[in-house]
């Protein structure tokens, strides 16, 4: 039914007669007709994409997968060709200078074919390596085929595949993990039957699937110590170790430092071992004791430590929840003794929603007016959560009480920055500049009004330089150079807040203020 569909789509684009007589024979059913008749329109026809495309469509339905395979890569190369053609076509005609007309933008639209027909070929050919188990060159064929033409049915097949392999994967892999449990367990019970070699081997294979499994490198150096190799059993220790370290198992660490301690005492007591040799060997004994006592102590210290944290977080959590309810209730100063206790019991913020209990206590102290604790809380905040706006928009209001506008507006970029759209802090951002601007009026100069090196950062900076040729802007700075009047801003503010966003970069840049005053720009 697909290849129906596509040669469907090939009679649709105008093929020849071979090509529209075998659409029809395999619409009938006869797709032996249907692929005669394919055969003489390649035959006719050799360097039409389309003829290939079109034998290929019949023989991925005769299921002959290596003809229409063939017939895919034949269908790619001409299509690439084409694609080279127009490419060099262009290149002339820029060389020549000519100009684009009417009839060239049909023709161009007509040249979209082999795009899309090349893509087609790529797809078709994924589907054929598919149904001959080249799952990693089908997916290559499908990523081509999105690359040259969006099409969500080739899409969806793609996604398919890969979960496909992806499920495929991880059943063998499981299925490995199986088998290799079951090779420990024959290793154990080779084990216990003396049969040290053939452990040594159930232990390999188990480790061939985990390499860096902490318990079979444990178990085959045992096997090996039986064996008396003791430098592969040593070997296989330390990589144990490590790995029960990496894998922050304390008590397989402890376990496999104790059989390598006993190994070096058992290594240390074999007779005629020279002096020097057996005080080395006790000395390695010595050493895994110690560090299996020092495991031992730092797995109780973790467990305690991680005890404590629970319980402080459990004070932390319902020290801020009464102080949310006492925020809640406008009882400010009892919100922030609430406070003060969680941070006590949290002093490294290492709850999830820490940044909360900060954003709270910095809204009760600007309710209290403390506006210099207000300003450290909220810079907290903004540090734990610095995509959060709120957290800015609070910062922004402490600085509004205290009339410090310049920091008001740089914090509040910072939030336009995440979310330009916020009307909060639109709505703020316009507040903050008509204050800038009473300000200028009245003479007072501001960190943004010195207006030094604005010219080069209008050169250098793209966003300038984009806002500059914004129509509004465009439209409010001609209506000032005309008037040498401020009032079109500030009427442009109240009546467009996203205005404001787009000024407020221009004014925090320098480039439309000097000496205090506004620069009317030409």
């Amino acid at each position: 039914e697909r290849a129906r569909e596509e040669l469907a789509m090939v009679e649709a684009e105008g093929g020849d007669q071979f090509r529209e007589e075998g659409v029809h024979a395999v619409a009938a059913g006869d797709w032996e007709e249907g692929l005669r008749c394919f055969e003489r329109a390649c035959k006719a026809a050799p360097k039409d994409p389309k003829c290939w495309a079109g034998r290929a469509a019949v023989m991925f339905g005769l299921k002959r997968w290596d003809e229409c395979l063939a017939d895919c890569d034949k269908g790619i190369v001409l299509c690439e060709e084409e694609r080279r053609e127009k490419e060099e076509a262009e290149r002339r005609k820029e060389e020549e200078g000519g100009d684009e007309s009417e009839e060239d933008s049909t023709d161009e639209e007509e040249e979209e074919e082999p795009g899309v027909l090349e893509a087609a070929l790529w797809a078709r050919k994924g589907e054929v390596l598919l149904e001959m188990g080249d799952e990693g060159g089908a997916e290559k064929a499908f990523e081509r085929s999105l690359e040259l033409h969006d099409s969500a049915e080739v899409e969806a097949a793609l996604e398919a595949q890969k979960r496909d392999r992806k499920a495929r994967e991880e059943a063998a892999r499981q299925s490995l993990l199986v088998e290799a449990s079951l090779d420990k367990e024959r290793g154990t019970e080779l084990f216990k039957a003396r049969k040290y070699p053939q452990a040594v081997e159930a232990f390999t294979r188990a480790l061939a699937v985990e390499p860096r499994s902490a318990v079979y490198l444990m178990n085959r150096a045992v096997a090996y110590l039986e064996m008396s190799k003791s430098m592969l059993a040593a070997k296989d220790f330390d990589e144990s170790i490590a790995s029960a370290r990496e894998g922050g198992d304390m008590e397989l660490l402890v376990k496999v430092l104790g059989k390598k301690g006993r190994m070096w005492e058992r290594l240390a007591a074999v007779k005629g071992t020279p002096t020097t040799e057996k005080q080395k060997r006790l000395e390695d004994a010595a050493k895994a004791f110690d560090e299996g006592v020092k495991a031992v102590e730092d797995g109780v210290v973790r467990v305690f430590k991680a005890q404590q944290l629970a319980k402080q977080h459990d004070l932390a959590r319902e020290d801020t929840a009464n102080g949310d309810r006492m925020f809640q209730d406008g009882q400010h100063a009892a919100a922030i003794k609430f406070y003060d206790k969680a941070e006590r019991a949290d002093p490294d913020a290492t709850l999830p929603d820490s940044h909360l209990l900060y954003s709270n206590r910095a809204a009760c102290l600007l309710e209290l007016g403390r506006f210099t604790q207000a300003v450290a809380d909220a810079k907290r905040c903004c540090g734990m959560k610095p995509k959060w706006v709120q957290g800015h928009l609070l910062l922004a209001r402490v600085h509004e009480e205290t009339k410090d506008y310049v920091a008001m507006l740089r914090v509040l970029l910072k939030a336009y920055d995440i979310d330009p759209a916020h009307d909060v802090c639109l709505t703020m951002m316009r507040d903050c500049l008509v204050q800038l601007l009473i300000q200028q009026k009245e003479g007072k100069p501001n960190a943004f009004t010195t207006g030094q090196g604005a010219a080069a950062r209008m050169q250098q900076d793209p966003e300038i330089r984009e806002l500059l040729r914004d129509p509004s802007v465009q439209r409010v700075l001609d209506t000032m150079n005309r008037k040498r009047d401020l009032t079109p801003l500030v009427e442009e503010m109240e009546a467009d807040l996203a205005f404001c966003g787009r000024f407020a970069k221009l004014y925090a840049s320098g480039v439309m203020v000097a000496g205090g005053k506004i620069l009317f720009l030409q």
